[in-house]
Order: structure tokens, then sequence, then C-alpha cells
């Protein structure tokens, strides 16, 4: 039953996810992001707001990553899923953004995004676990605990154990310190 629940659920998840995918395929998007950036738009000004990109770039890369920095700070531990899931929310955005960036930086830029990425699938690991064991302890708290359902949800929280270890450096205050000027030192 919690298989097929959650398969059900993927289902669901994966159409609404193609039906976006068709959407934005639909529209002209890729097409006029790609030219903006093959013929140098990140260069000249703006018409509306009237700035370069490189002006605009490291403003936006700056307040995404303060939202996540504070976020880090906000975590109360290892067992706190809104927190972790918050910061997780947070880098995205900032991994959003730095992408959109990316063709106006150097290698070093890249770095600091690869370091965004990692410590974002770090993150989703954790998250993906947490949701997982919730489901779990939903499903057994409806249809009573039984033997493998015991084991198996002690298993899912030695991963998630291993899981929050590997992402935790990010999330100290001297890793998020680190962090922080990893970013921010490839923006000028």
């Amino acid at each position: 039953p919690l298989r097929a629940e959650l398969a059900s659920q993927r289902e669901r998840d994966l159409t609404t996810f193609h039906t976006a995918l068709g959407e934005l395929a639909a529209s002209d998007f890729e097409a006029r992001f790609r030219d903006l950036i093959i013929n140098g738009r990140h260069r000249i000004d703006h018409k509306v707001a009237g700035r370069k990109l490189s002006w605009f770039a490291p403003r936006e890369v700056g307040r995404r990553l303060r939202r996540v920095l504070k976020r880090i700070r906000a975590v109360s531990g290892e067992f706190d899923v809104h927190g972790l899931h918050e910061v997780r929310i947070a880098n995205k955005q900032l991994r959003y953004a730095m992408e959109t960036f990316a063709s106006i930086y150097d290698r070093r830029f890249q770095r600091a995004l690869d370091a965004v990425v990692e410590l974002h699938s770090r993150l989703g690991d954790v998250h993906d676990l947490d949701v997982l064991i919730e489901r779990l302890d939903q499903w057994t708290a409806e249809h009573g605990p039984t033997e493998d359902l015991t084991a198996q949800r002690e298993a899912l929280r030695t991963r998630r154990a291993k899981a929050y270890a590997r992402a935790e450096r990010w999330l100290t205050r001297e890793g998020a310190r680190s962090f922080g000027h990893t970013v921010m030192d490839t923006l000028d």
C-alpha cells in the first residue's frame, strides 16, 4: 500500500512536471534567453532597468546568498527538518541565479557554483529521506507497526544520519562563512 501510494504520487508529480515543461517549451523563453547570452546582451544596458547584467548579477547573487546564510544560521540542529528544508529552498534559488549569470564570469565562479550545486544535492538527499521517514511513520500510524517496517525505518534513519553528515560541513558557523566567501569572492 505504501509503495502504491508513493508510485501514484510520483505519477501525478511527473504529469504536473511534464505539463509545466511543455508550456515552457511551447513559449519562446529558451530561444530568447539563448539569444541574450549569445548576442552578449549582458554587456548592454537593459532598456527598462538601465543597468548592465554585470552590475545586476553580483547584487542578485549576493542577495540570495545572504538568504542562504541566514537560513543556515537559523537551523537548530540535525533534526530541524523544516530549517534544513528552508536552507535547501534558499540554496536552490541561489543556484538558479548563479546558473543564469554563469556566462559572464570565469572558472572561479563555476567552482563556486559547483559548491552550491553540491550543497543543494546533499540537502536534497536529507530532505528525500525526511519525507520518506515521515510517510513511513504516517503509514505505520494508520496500519500499525510491523517488524519489517521498524527495521526499514531504522535503516532509513541510518541513511539519513550519513546524508546529514555529508551536508554538515556547510551547516557549521565556519562552514557557512567559508561557503559565503567562496561565492562572493568570485563576483568581483
